[in-house]
């Protein structure tokens, strides 16, 4: 049997193991927020970033007790459905406590390369059976953020594509609807719109921890802060994968990227590195990886000055437009003067965010 002073020695030394383990976590982490910091002030000096909040997941799927019920739209949200889709307890809302998110984990690239070609077969669940939004909503992002993080010092708040829509005027699917609520504009596309990725590549380029029983439908997502200009501007985005260091990367098999929407799907990420996959014949040949630094390098400066200026003059001009009224906008173009048109949407199914009364329950201190 193990003496007193030998398992004391052994729980020390795990102790131990674990403060190191951390203090490198933190290392690692603080050294991928100086590189990401790094990049946005490459594209433009007057952007940065302010806070990395973390990470939390959404799941979508219903109980098999309940298939094919009808969607909840953001405005009919309830304290329920925002329980089951958070994945947190039963209880009031203020006693809510979030679970630790947990992204897939990138797997050893160089090994997977020396398996080359690799099928690419399979199919991505359709979701045909979830009654909750099939991403995230904004309350629930916005509930996430409020844990780490004073929203009273936020002034807008952005979906994933977002950035590159400012930045380059290209409309995304849809096209976005735009709310006030409180000092906050949200700029979210509309309806429930999922961005297009290649589930059966990132599921061979990642495995999973700790997956939870509900499965793929599972989505995490990563939560910053960026100072864009005058502007804090929380950013919610689909993390693909972390790597050995758990920081953040970015997946894709596009044929021809669009290089100004990588680089700007991977700030809204606050992903460094993007694994670019070549197929043919539904086969993965190649594996390509680029930082976000090299491909910042391939536009000029004035190039960069230019998008970055783009996104800071479209939120001045939408947050002058909005103000704080309660309407709900759709974002319809660029008029002549290059400045965002909006239009007043009437139907109250377009809010992004769920009505009066779940929102003072979820924001106490910030509702009113």
């Amino acid at each position: 049997m193990m003496s007193a002073r030998a398992l004391l020695a052994c729980l020390a030394a795990v102790c131990i193991d674990v403060a190191l383990s951390m203090r490198q976590l933190e290392r690692d982490r603080r050294i991928h927020c100086e590189d990401l910091d790094g990049a946005l002030q490459r594209l433009d000096k007057h952007f940065k970033l302010v806070a990395d909040l973390g990470f939390f997941s959404w799941y979508p799927i219903c109980s098999a007790a309940e298939p094919h019920m009808q969607r909840v739209c953001n405005s009919d949200l309830g304290f329920e459905e925002l329980r089951r889709g958070l994945g947190v307890e039963e209880g009031p809302p203020c006693g809510w406590r979030l679970p630790e998110a947990f992204p897939a984990r990138l797997v050893d690239i160089k090994e997977l390369r020396s398996r080359l070609p690799l099928g690419l077969f399979g199919s991505t669940p359709s979701g045909s059976d979830t009654r909750l939004p099939h991403v995230p909503p904004p309350v629930g992002a916005l509930f996430a953020a409020s844990k780490s993080h004073d929203l009273s010092r936020i002034d807008f708040f952005i979906g994933e594509s977002v950035l590159y829509t400012l930045a380059t005027g290209a409309l995304h699917g849809r096209g976005y609807s735009v709310q006030a609520w409180r000092d906050i504009i949200l700029i979210f596309p509309s309806h429930d719109h999922i961005v297009h990725r290649d589930k059966e590549y990132e599921r061979l380029l990642t495995t999973v921890e700790n997956a939870a029983p509900r499965g793929e439908a599972r989505h995490t997502q990563h939560l910053q802060i960026l100072g864009i200009g005058k502007y804090n501007v929380l950013v919610e985005a689909e993390v693909s994968a972390l790597d050995e260091n758990r920081r953040p990367v970015e997946l894709g098999t596009v044929v021809r990227p669009n290089w100004e929407q990588t680089i700007f799907r991977m700030v809204s990420a606050g992903a460094t590195e993007f694994f670019h996959g070549v197929t043919e014949r539904n086969a993965l040949k190649e594996i390509h990886e680029y930082n976000l630094h090299h491909l910042l390098g391939m536009f000029s400066g004035a190039e960069r000055t230019a998008l970055a200026t783009n996104i800071t003059g479209a939120l001045k001009s939408i947050r002058k437009k909005v103000g704080k009224a309660k309407a709900v906008y759709g974002l319809g173009g660029w008029d002549a003067k290059s400045s965002p048109t909006l239009h007043r949407l009437v139907d109250p199914a377009e809010s992004l965010l769920p009505g009066p009364a779940v929102m003072e329950e979820l924001f106490p201190a910030v509702s009113g």
